[in-house]
Protein backbone atom coordinates (compact mmCIF):
# COMPACT_ATOMS: atom_id res chain seq x y z
CA UNK A 1 0.00 0.00 0.00
CA UNK A 2 0.91 3.55 -0.69
CA UNK A 3 1.64 5.64 1.81
CA UNK A 4 0.53 9.44 1.25
CA UNK A 5 3.56 11.68 2.76
CA UNK A 6 3.71 15.87 3.03
CA UNK A 7 6.04 18.41 3.32
CA UNK A 8 6.55 20.18 5.86
CA UNK A 9 8.72 23.30 5.51
CA UNK A 10 10.00 23.72 9.59
CA UNK A 11 11.24 27.41 10.87
CA UNK A 12 13.78 26.12 12.90
CA UNK A 13 17.98 25.26 12.89
CA UNK A 14 18.21 21.79 11.39
CA UNK A 15 19.88 19.83 14.92
CA UNK A 16 16.82 21.80 17.00
CA UNK A 17 14.13 19.87 14.73
CA UNK A 18 15.44 16.54 14.23
CA UNK A 19 16.00 16.26 17.98
CA UNK A 20 12.34 17.66 18.58
CA UNK A 21 11.07 15.03 15.85
CA UNK A 22 13.18 12.05 17.69
CA UNK A 23 11.85 13.03 21.11
CA UNK A 24 7.89 13.51 19.64
CA UNK A 25 8.51 9.75 18.12
CA UNK A 26 9.66 8.39 21.34
CA UNK A 27 7.42 10.12 23.29
CA UNK A 28 4.16 9.03 21.34
CA UNK A 29 5.93 5.88 21.07
CA UNK A 30 5.23 5.51 17.48
CA UNK A 31 7.24 4.61 14.34
CA UNK A 32 6.96 6.69 10.86
CA UNK A 33 8.84 7.04 8.22
CA UNK A 34 10.26 10.89 7.58
CA UNK A 35 12.80 12.25 4.63
CA UNK A 36 14.63 15.26 5.40
CA UNK A 37 15.25 16.68 1.75
CA UNK A 38 18.78 17.97 1.57
CA UNK A 39 20.23 14.49 3.47
CA UNK A 40 17.65 12.38 0.97
CA UNK A 41 18.55 13.93 -2.56
CA UNK A 42 15.32 15.63 -2.50
CA UNK A 43 15.63 19.17 -3.93
CA UNK A 44 14.29 22.10 -2.62
CA UNK A 45 11.96 24.61 -3.95
CA UNK A 46 13.15 28.15 -3.50
CA UNK A 47 16.22 30.03 -4.66
CA UNK A 48 16.14 31.54 -1.43
CA UNK A 49 17.21 27.88 0.32
CA UNK A 50 19.73 26.84 -1.92
CA UNK A 51 21.38 30.06 -1.17
CA UNK A 52 20.88 29.59 2.52
CA UNK A 53 22.10 26.26 2.48
CA UNK A 54 24.69 27.56 0.31
CA UNK A 55 25.83 29.83 2.81
CA UNK A 56 25.49 27.40 5.42
CA UNK A 57 22.45 29.30 7.20
CA UNK A 58 20.01 26.26 7.79
CA UNK A 59 17.16 28.41 9.42
CA UNK A 60 14.62 26.12 7.49
CA UNK A 61 13.98 22.60 7.72
CA UNK A 62 12.46 20.42 4.75
CA UNK A 63 10.91 16.90 6.02
CA UNK A 64 8.54 15.08 3.88
CA UNK A 65 7.07 13.03 6.73
CA UNK A 66 3.63 10.59 6.55
CA UNK A 67 0.76 12.23 6.45
CA UNK A 68 -0.78 10.73 9.34
CA UNK A 69 2.09 11.97 11.44
CA UNK A 70 1.74 15.35 9.79
CA UNK A 71 -0.86 16.60 11.99
CA UNK A 72 0.22 15.43 15.35
CA UNK A 73 3.57 17.16 14.44
CA UNK A 74 2.43 19.89 13.24
CA UNK A 75 -0.12 20.21 16.46
CA UNK A 76 3.40 19.25 18.64
CA UNK A 77 5.35 22.14 17.02
CA UNK A 78 2.58 24.69 17.72
CA UNK A 79 2.08 23.64 20.71
CA UNK A 80 5.93 24.46 21.64
CA UNK A 81 6.17 27.02 19.35
CA UNK A 82 6.55 29.66 22.58
CA UNK A 83 9.62 27.78 23.98
CA UNK A 84 11.02 27.16 20.68
CA UNK A 85 10.55 29.39 18.33
CA UNK A 86 9.77 26.99 15.89
CA UNK A 87 6.78 27.00 13.50
CA UNK A 88 5.48 25.58 10.32
CA UNK A 89 5.79 27.92 7.69
CA UNK A 90 3.86 25.04 5.09
CA UNK A 91 2.30 22.20 4.42
CA UNK A 92 2.14 20.47 1.31
CA UNK A 93 0.70 17.56 0.20
CA UNK A 94 2.68 14.96 -1.96
CA UNK A 95 1.26 13.50 -4.97
CA UNK A 96 4.50 12.09 -6.72
CA UNK A 97 8.16 12.64 -7.31
CA UNK A 98 10.54 11.46 -9.97
CA UNK A 99 14.15 11.89 -11.24
CA UNK A 100 15.85 11.36 -14.22
CA UNK A 101 19.01 9.35 -14.80
CA UNK A 102 21.67 8.52 -17.40
CA UNK A 103 23.57 5.42 -17.67
CA UNK A 104 26.64 4.82 -19.98
CA UNK A 105 27.91 1.42 -20.43
CA UNK A 106 31.16 0.15 -22.30
CA UNK A 107 30.28 -3.48 -23.17
CA UNK A 108 27.19 -5.41 -24.99
CA UNK A 109 25.96 -7.20 -21.89
CA UNK A 110 24.93 -4.27 -19.29
CA UNK A 111 22.25 -2.44 -21.12
CA UNK A 112 20.57 -5.54 -21.51
CA UNK A 113 20.98 -6.21 -17.48
CA UNK A 114 20.00 -2.72 -17.21
CA UNK A 115 17.27 -2.59 -18.91
CA UNK A 116 15.60 -5.73 -17.44
CA UNK A 117 16.02 -4.26 -13.90
CA UNK A 118 13.77 -0.99 -15.25
CA UNK A 119 11.45 -3.23 -16.97
CA UNK A 120 11.28 -5.01 -13.38
CA UNK A 121 10.51 -2.02 -11.24
CA UNK A 122 7.33 -2.02 -8.80
CA UNK A 123 3.99 -1.12 -10.46
CA UNK A 124 3.64 2.23 -9.12
CA UNK A 125 7.03 3.65 -10.43
CA UNK A 126 7.11 4.55 -14.13
CA UNK A 127 9.40 4.73 -16.44
CA UNK A 128 9.99 6.39 -19.71
CA UNK A 129 13.05 6.28 -21.39
CA UNK A 130 14.01 9.36 -23.39
CA UNK A 131 17.08 7.82 -24.97
CA UNK A 132 18.22 4.38 -25.77
CA UNK A 133 20.92 3.64 -28.22
CA UNK A 134 24.54 3.29 -29.03
CA UNK A 135 26.95 6.02 -29.64
CA UNK A 136 30.59 5.85 -31.11
CA UNK A 137 33.55 7.79 -29.44
CA UNK A 138 35.30 10.43 -31.47
CA UNK A 139 39.09 9.54 -32.61
CA UNK A 140 39.78 13.50 -30.77
CA UNK A 141 38.43 11.79 -27.56
CA UNK A 142 40.85 8.53 -27.48
CA UNK A 143 42.25 8.61 -23.76
CA UNK A 144 45.46 7.00 -25.70
CA UNK A 145 47.74 4.75 -23.33
CA UNK A 146 46.64 3.09 -20.14
CA UNK A 147 43.96 1.80 -17.89
CA UNK A 148 41.02 2.87 -19.92
CA UNK A 149 42.77 2.71 -23.30
CA UNK A 150 40.94 -1.46 -23.17
CA UNK A 151 37.50 0.28 -23.76
CA UNK A 152 35.50 -0.13 -26.84
CA UNK A 153 35.19 2.91 -29.35
CA UNK A 154 31.34 3.24 -28.62
CA UNK A 155 29.60 3.27 -25.70
CA UNK A 156 25.55 2.72 -25.08
CA UNK A 157 23.72 5.33 -23.25
CA UNK A 158 20.03 4.96 -21.72
CA UNK A 159 18.55 7.78 -20.65
CA UNK A 160 15.26 7.98 -18.17
CA UNK A 161 12.65 9.53 -15.81
CA UNK A 162 11.20 7.67 -13.27
CA UNK A 163 8.12 9.12 -11.20
CA UNK A 164 6.23 7.13 -8.47
CA UNK A 165 5.15 7.24 -4.79
CA UNK A 166 8.14 9.18 -2.78
CA UNK A 167 8.80 6.19 -0.62
CA UNK A 168 9.39 3.20 -3.63
CA UNK A 169 10.88 5.93 -5.47
CA UNK A 170 13.62 6.98 -2.90
CA UNK A 171 14.40 2.65 -2.24
CA UNK A 172 15.13 2.93 -6.25
CA UNK A 173 17.00 5.71 -6.07
CA UNK A 174 19.04 4.67 -3.24
CA UNK A 175 19.77 1.50 -4.95
CA UNK A 176 20.60 3.22 -8.18
CA UNK A 177 23.48 5.19 -5.90
CA UNK A 178 25.50 2.55 -6.13
CA UNK A 179 26.24 2.07 -9.89
CA UNK A 180 28.74 3.49 -11.03
CA UNK A 181 27.75 4.04 -13.88
CA UNK A 182 24.85 6.33 -13.78
CA UNK A 183 23.89 9.83 -13.17
CA UNK A 184 21.30 10.34 -11.14
CA UNK A 185 19.65 13.86 -10.44
CA UNK A 186 17.87 15.22 -7.15
CA UNK A 187 14.13 14.30 -6.87
CA UNK A 188 11.67 16.74 -7.50
CA UNK A 189 8.62 16.59 -5.48
CA UNK A 190 4.73 17.34 -7.36
CA UNK A 191 2.12 18.84 -4.97
CA UNK A 192 -1.58 18.74 -5.07
CA UNK A 193 -3.27 21.90 -5.32
CA UNK A 194 -6.17 22.94 -3.15
CA UNK A 195 -8.30 20.96 -5.76
CA UNK A 196 -6.31 17.93 -5.62
CA UNK A 197 -5.20 18.28 -8.96
CA UNK A 198 -0.85 18.62 -9.42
Amino acid sequence: MVKPFVELVISSPFILFKGFLMGFLAGTNRSALYYFNRRSGIETETLKDHLKNWLGFENSVHVCVEEGLSRDLEAAIKKNQEKLGMEVVSKRKIRMAGFDLKARFFDDEEPDRFRKELAALEDNLSVTITSDGRTTIPAWQDVGVGVLATLPPYQYGIDATITGPLEQLLSFRLKLAAETLVDITEVRLLFEDESGQA
